[in-house]
This record gives structure tokens, sequence and C-alpha cells, in this order.
């Protein structure tokens, strides 16, 4: 298993859980970004072009089946989905296969509003509440993923 982040969106507080669960783990962690972005030495730093999306294909190319991918990047989670790698975002809910048609509608019809002008950019606060549920969701997954690697 590997943990990878997608570290242009993530807050840094999630990405330090994470950090600090994959050196208790000793799990690979790869964040890919088309930018530096401090991280520690044990986690291996992807720069991408800045290219839309090149951080996404990165981790789409290199993500397997039993991977954790930290993302709350709809259309990549879906693409994610399709080939077996588990996706959450950094606010603690998985994405499945069962509920991410949905998400993405609902994703273009609210960009499709703000791109008329008929809603106001997103405001989202990312405070204890968000940082709690995700670490919850984080290390229930992980433990989920390990259990489940053959021996």
């Amino acid at each position: 298993m590997t943990v990878f982040i997608d570290a242009d969106s993530c807050p840094g507080k999630a990405r330090s859980i994470v950090y600090r669960a994959c050196a208790k783990h000793s799990i690979p962690c790869v964040q890919a970004a088309n930018r530096h972005i401090p991280h520690p030495p044990q986690v291996t730093m992807v720069i991408t072009s800045n290219k839309e999306g090149a951080a996404d294909e990165h981790i789409i190319a290199a993500a397997q089946e039993g991977d954790l991918v930290i993302t709350r990047d709809i259309p990549l989670a879906s693409q994610l989905l399709e080939n077996n790698v588990t996706v959450l975002n950094d606010r603690g809910t998985i994405f499945s296969r069962d509920t991410i048609k949905e998400r993405l509608s609902l994703r273009n019809t609210i960009a499709e509003f703000r791109a008329h002008g008929m809603l106001e950019p997103s405001q989202k606060n990312y405070g204890p509440k968000e940082l709690k549920a995700f670490a919850d969701c984080f290390d229930a997954t992980v433990h989920k993923l390990l259990k489940s690697q053959p021996s």
C-alpha cells in the first residue's frame, strides 16, 4: 500500500496527519503537486508541470488497487475508483462507486452556476471539526487497508 496526496489542495494539517501515520506504519507516502510543498524526508515529493491536471495524471498513472489517495478533486476520485483505488477527501468523506456520479453531477452544476455568477465562490472553513473527521476516517481506512493486505 502507498498513500498518495493530491497536495495542491490538501490542507497542511491534514498532510501532517498523513505523514505521521505513514511513518508510524512504515507506509510509503507520495505527494504530487505542481510546486514544492514542504514535507518530511520520508515523503516522496513529485513536482509536476504547471499543466492543468498534471498532478492528477501522475496520481492516476501511479496509484494501484490497494493504495489510498487523499484528494478533494471529484473527477480525479472518479477515475481512481474505476481502478479500484480507495479515495477520501480532506474532510473525512470516502468516495464510493455508488455515489461518485451524483457527486460529479452536483459538482458540475455548481461550477456552471458559479461561472454564470449565480453563486458566490465557496468560503468553506477548515477547522478542528473537519480535521478530526479527516483524522478519524483516515485512521480507520488505513487500518482497514493494512488488514486486507496479503501477509
